[in-house]
């Protein structure tokens, strides 16, 4: 039997940042994430952050409570 996935984006400005997450409902990430090793799209991802924001950003990837990953993504909140 095939179920479908659903995959929620979420944002909120919160403390002069910004505060996005993106998650869904698979089987989540399959091992502890101290034993987990990332691939050279996050390491991109987060080599970009660090580099735009330093230590005023923060990415994590996690198993999401009630199974699947969650994405969150915390940068300042500027306007122009």
């Amino acid at each position: 039997m095939t179920t479908g996935c659903r995959i929620t984006i979420s944002s909120v400005r919160q403390n002069g940042m910004l505060l996005l997450e993106v998650r869904d409902n698979g089987s989540g990430l399959g091992v502890e994430p101290s034993g987990r090793k990332e691939g050279i799209g996050l390491a991109n991802t987060r080599a970009r952050l660090e580099r735009l924001y330093g230590n005023g950003q923060s990415f994590d990837l996690l198993n999401a409570d009630g199974g699947g990953v969650s994405a969150k993504l915390s940068i300042p909140w500027h306007t122009r």
